[in-house]
């Protein structure tokens, strides 16, 4: 792993621990803050993104090259962050750029990715549902399109304007769900950046 990598994954391992012991945006006044064990054991990360570069500007198009060289910078700096699921999320016909973006992480975890078909915002609380229930105090990765990032943030409970994405590819979205209620999110960069 080369020393950009190696710095990216402990920016991104002390920011979740970081996190951790913080209280952010959609924490009710009411809700109980978890304390020790509870806590460690309630901490779910959600690192959003949206795929990597693409060869053109319409229809199902696969990644450019600097797309491939940013996928696999993506592995080097999450592939040892504790990840158990990888997903993509994405409409039919446009799923490519996200299975090629989550292709080298996949590899490298051994992780199947889950692909998420996603026409209409109904189905962003499946994905929710899906987290919560199978992922509670574990480590995601979603990718996704630059339309949808602020869309799964905000379902999450998070506050998208801490993490708008626009036209970039090299913006990491950290959402960090405590339990029961408290949402935390941080915007990162990774692989080269404009």
């Amino acid at each position: 792993m080369n020393s950009y990598a190696r710095v990216a994954v402990s920016m991104v391992t002390m920011v979740v621990i970081a996190l951790s012991g913080t209280s952010g945006v959609g924490a009710a006044d009411d809700a109980k803050a978890p304390t020790g064990d509870d806590q460690a054991a309630a901490l779910t990360t959600v690192i959003i993104l949206r795929h990597a570069e693409k060869a053109g500007d319409s229809g199902n198009v696969h990644l450019s090259y600097a797309g491939k060289e940013r996928a696999r910078a993506l592995a080097k700096v999450c592939g040892s962050s504790g990840l158990v699921a990888l997903y993509g999320v994405t409409n039919e016909g446009h799923d490519l750029r996200v299975r090629e973006t989550l292709q080298p992480i996949a590899d490298f975890l051994k992780l199947e990715p889950k692909i998420m078909m996603i026409p209409n915002p109904f189905h962003f609380r499946v994905l929710r549902h899906d987290i919560r229930t199978n992922y509670s105090g574990k480590a995601i990765l979603v990718v996704s399109h630059s339309d949808k990032i602020e869309k799964i943030i905000r379902t999450l409970g998070g506050d998208e304007t801490r993490c708008s994405i626009g036209e970039d590819f090299d913006n990491l979205c950290v959402v960090t769900m405590c339990a029961p209620s408290s949402v935390n999110v941080l915007k990162l960069k990774y692989g080269t950046t404009k």
